[in-house]
């Protein structure tokens, strides 16, 4: 009788919200809530076990309901769950709206479960367009449905994937592409707004309780001789998290159970055995044989998640720490012959009171100076959780915060009142972004935690940190070999791998792929790696540090003791404790460091020189500071710099394009590093490889392209050089490479005199040419090594130059900046008044969503950059440099040309300056084809308040007409 009342509501008529899609789809939809209303027009239709699809994990199965009579299928405990069932075709597709529903079939009633995750991208997964969950409860067991995901494409090549989670069969039979017009696709994506802070509490005390531990995390006991290693790799998550659970309550005395979470598990048990820290291990093939062995000496019950509450894995594993429980799901419990310590379900409603709750009931009894923003879903590191007693919370993002259960608000602004409770200066496990608006996001997460004094070490899915920490090892530095002599004609350059920090990245994806190519050894490379890896991961670390090269380098990832924004570090807290908790901060960072043998470090988000100096003063020894995360800086002159010690500060100079095959990206790299080099030499440089981006014979390509002029380094290497220019140049004199002269205005600018030596010199700034009426103050100052003098300069420009001379007895120091005086009349828009010049970027530096360089004499930098036809509009042409500047009053003039035609009315293109990442767009102001006259440029005025930190002036095109941008000038009111 059930069966037949299924089959009834499975070919029940539905309403024609859909239009034009064929009752043979549309009758198999159970949840019409993801189906938007409008028009549909078929535009594709391909088979899930098709050529040219791609499958990481389930086989091709014969099966008499598909269209086909075969089906791709995923069978619970055969396949792996977890990874991409189908993803692909990557058809190419114009920008618009769609809706591609998903036929699929489970195997068994998986209820409130998440069967698979569907979603759709392009950029071959850098750019997810939508995502949702797919729970039991939407499938028919034994019979084929529907699951429709509706989004908006940019244009490009399409993958629509379904990710397996393992708790059932799953069978995929086909996806119909359908184009919407006359709807909405959001009424079938819901989506939360991003988490709004409150800002409060603020002026905080930091809490003064000392950490019971010796290193930043608590270590676990040397590992027993023999390990027993249980494979969880086709496990569905719920029995991965039995077991995860298992293993920290039995490591917490000795590590016993080593856990094969994924493929990189077993290379680092080898590594183990191979250095002698276990002596064997044993394989159990029956996992279930430990929960027999191990009962009553390690646990004694069970705590039962809630699956329409995903918070309650949190608190279960919060519970397990503090009871001795192990955490199992309402379906695997009822096959353990164990007590219930506690049910979950339907003790809390939403995420905040669950969270809550684990505050007020188990904070007095968990460890106070490690805490974990970890996903519900995100389950191998539980392990560690489990073992070291560790307060787990989440804040959801626009995508999960859609859930009934969540309140991205509501969660943020709980967790404001929780951490100004918890000690300062402590790490974050996990990790506070699961993909695109899952999560509060890294930006906002980081900073988050960094205004409360804490940092992040990310650690998702870490797996076994309940043995690798126990291992007890000397990190083993070699000798560095020494710099090449200095050769004042040559540049010289240091590549800087990024994401070391992130500990997946060292112990699974992607520094163990990129460890082992051929091509390592055969140029420079530094490596960047958290210091917390030495206490965490100490046999990983000794992997690294044992098969490098004389080519490997290592250095601080990123920003200290853990990832965090210097800018905003303990910002919450009341004025005369910002600087005790910075202190302590940069304390842990040097003690890490020593351990792990690192004398350089990768900083993000510290972009003022007080806290470069912080750093060079906290660490001993310090060889460098690599600060950004991409290029951010205008140009070569702001790239490099002394600070205390006489410390080198080498900012970035090259970013990776998004979207752009290998042999593009090896171009773009090279004419990036060309268009910054300067003219005199010798150079240095930061060359920033983001490691998700990068290949090592990429990197080699790139360095044999520049020629034998490049000589590519170790960072220490670098830093060595630098200083040995350094005291060749005893001063350094340092302005912007260009300054804008409006009409009848004087020009501001700042200028630095920086005293290089190794002993006190008596300095005066004078202007030697270029300039009338001139001011300078203060324009004299007796300066101690390394000590530098920030001048105000104004005057009237009277040439095309700006000729600054430092002066020490009869030693001098010459500093030419280019004066380009602007015609009123290309100006539209009101003149920046009584406003100091601060820099100017020329387009073609700045970050691109779109476009490409174009050469055109008539544009002042050396290209300018074009946007044409053809191109997605709504894109940023420009955006970036997220030059830090203070808050205030601000104009910007942007150089611009149209070249192509449209309507005088229309618009052409949006100006909006923000806070870096577009967390606050400042201005947004529309520009028509009326106001850029065909082939004529335009200086475009935009004023705004900016609230301070990293500025971006960014350029939207919207798609009417061609255009170039050359220069983007900045002025700020006094």
């Amino acid at each position: 009788m059930l069966f037949l009342l299924l089959l009834i509501l499975i070919a029940a008529p539905r309403p024609a919200a859909a239009q034009n899609v064929p009752a043979s789809i549309l009758g198999e939809v159970r949840s019409l809530k993801y189906v938007p209303v409008g028009q549909y027009a078929l535009r594709a239709s391909w088979s899930a076990a098709g050529v040219g699809e791609g499958h990481q994990t389930g086989g091709a199965e014969s099966d008499a309901q598909a269209a086909g009579g075969t089906a791709w299928v995923a069978a619970s405990g055969e396949a792996t769950p977890g990874r991409e069932m189908v993803y692909g075709p990557y058809r190419r597709t114009a920008a618009g709206d769609y809706v591609a529903f998903v036929r699929l079939k489970s195997g068994s009633d998986a209820g409130a479960e998440v069967v698979a995750t569907l979603d759709a991208c392009t950029g071959h997964g850098q750019n997810i367009l939508a995502s949702r969950e797919v729970r039991g409860r939407e499938l028919a067991p034994g019979h084929y449905v529907q699951a429709a995901l509706a989004f908006h494409c940019p244009g490009g090549a399409l993958e629509v994937r379904i990710n397996w989670r393992g708790y059932t069969d799953l069978a995929v039979d086909k996806i119909t592409l359908f184009k919407l017009t006359g709807g909405n696709v959001s009424q079938a994506l819901p989506m939360a707004a991003p988490a709004q802070l409150s800002g409060v509490p603020n002026g905080i005390v930091p809490d003064q309780e000392a950490r019971p531990f010796p290193d930043l995390f608590p270590r676990s006991a040397p590992p027993a001789h023999h390990l027993l290693v249980v494979d969880l790799e086709k496990m569905p998550p719920d029995r991965q998290l039995l077991f995860l659970s298992l293993e920290g309550l039995v490591n917490r005395s000795q590590p016993r159970i080593y856990c094969i979470f994924q493929p990189s598990d077993r290379m680092w048990l080898a590594w183990m055995v191979k250095r002698g820290w276990i002596q064997g291990y044993e394989r159990v093939n029956h996992p279930s044989s430990l929960l027999g062995r191990f009962r009553g000496r390690f646990f004694h019950a069970l705590v039962i998640t809630d699956p329409e509450l995903p918070a309650t894995i949190n608190t279960a594993t919060m519970l397990a720490a503090v009871k001795g429980w192990l955490i199992a799901s309402p379906r695997i419990a009822k096959s353990l012959n164990l007590p219930v310590g506690m049910d979950l379900r339907g003790k809390w409603h939403t995420t905040v009171e669950a969270c809550l709750w684990s505050f007020q009931h188990l904070w007095p009894q968990l460890t106070h100076h490690v805490i974990a923003c970890a996903w519900p879903d995100h389950i191998g590191l539980r392990d560690y959780l489990v073992e070291k007693s560790i307060f787990c919370f989440w804040i959801s993002g626009p995508i999960d915060g859609a859930e009934p259960f969540s309140d991205p608000t509501a969660e943020a602004r709980l967790m404001e009142q929780l951490l100004a409770r918890m000690p300062a200066d402590i790490p974050v496990m996990s990790y506070p972004w699961a993909g695109k608006d899952v999560g509060i996001g890294e930006g906002p997460g980081v900073k988050l935690l960094a205004e409360f004094g804490k940092y992040l070490v990310g650690s998702i899915d870490c797996t076994n940190l309940s043995v690798h920490s126990g291992i007890r090892v000397r990190i083993h530095r070699p000798a560095p070999p020494p710099a090449p002599k200095l050769d004042a004609g040559k540049v010289y350059a240091s590549w800087i791998i990024s994401d070391g920090d992130n500990l997946p990245v060292l112990t699974n994806n992607n520094f163990p792929q990129l460890w082992a190519e051929k091509q390592r050894g055969t140029i420079p490379l530094g490596w960047t790696m958290s210091p917390s890896a030495a206490v965490l991961i100490p046999d990983i670390v000794d992997y690294y540090t044992e098969t490098a090269t004389p080519d490997d380098a290592f250095l601080a990832a990123v920003s200290g003791a853990g990832y965090t924004y210097p800018d905003f570090f303990g910002d919450r807290f009341r004025a005369p404790y910002r600087q005790r908790v910075w202190n302590e901060f940069l304390h842990q960072t040097a003690a890490e460091m020593s351990l792990m043998g690192e004398r350089s470090i990768w900083v993000m988000n510290a972009t003022q020189h007080w806290e470069y100096n912080a750093y060079a003063r906290a660490i001993p020894g310090i060889q460098a500071i690599f600060p950004d995360y991409g290029r951010q800086v205008a140009g070569y002159s702001a790239a490099d710099f002394p600070v205390a010690g006489l410390t080198p500060v080498f900012r970035a100079l090259t970013q990776v394009q998004d979207g752009l095959s290998e042999p593009a990206q090896v171009a773009s790299l090279v004419s990036q590093i060309r268009q910054f080099t300067p003219k005199q030499r010798p150079a240095f440089m930061h060359l920033f490889a983001m490691n998700w981006d990068t290949t090592l014979p990429m990197l080699k390509e790139v360095m044999d392209r520049l020629g034998p002029g490049y000589v590519c380094v170790r960072p220490g290497q670098l830093a060595a050089l630098y200083r040995e220019q350094l005291k060749r140049a005893k001063v350094l004199v340092r302005a912007a490479h260009m300054a804008l002269a409006l009409p009848g205005r004087r020009i501001h600018l700042s200028v630095t005199v920086q005293n290089v030596t190794d002993r006190p010199l008596e300095l005066r700034l004078l202007a030697a040419g270029g300039m009338s009426s001139v001011a300078i103050r203060p324009d004299r100052a007796a300066l101690a090594s390394g000590q530098a003098l920030h001048c105000d300069v104004s005057g009237f420009a009277t040439g095309p130059k700006l000729l600054l001379r430092a002066v020490s007895g009869s030693e001098l120091w010459d500093k030419s900046v280019e004066v380009l005086n602007l015609k009123a009349r290309e100006v539209v828009g009101n003149l920046p008044r009584g406003m100091r010049f601060v820099q100017s970027f020329d387009a073609s530096s700045l970050a691109h969503e779109e476009g490409a360089p174009v050469a055109d004499a008539t544009a002042l930098s050396a290209n300018a950059w074009q946007i044409v036809g053809g191109m997605p509009a709504g894109k940023h042409a420009l955006y970036g440099p997220y030059a830090s500047e203070p808050p205030g009053t601000y104009t910007a003039l942007y150089r611009l040309k149209r070249t192509g035609k449209c309507d005088a009315a229309s618009t052409v293109a949006r100006l909006d300056p923000c806070v870096g990442g577009g967390l606050t767009v400042e201005a947004d102001t529309p520009i028509t084809a009326e106001q850029l006259p065909r082939g004529k440029w335009r200086w475009v005025s935009v004023e705004f308040r900016h609230a301070g930190g990293q500025l971006e002036t960014r350029l939207v095109w919207t798609g009417s007409a061609a255009l170039e941008a050359d220069v983007v000038g900045l002025w700020r009111a006094p």
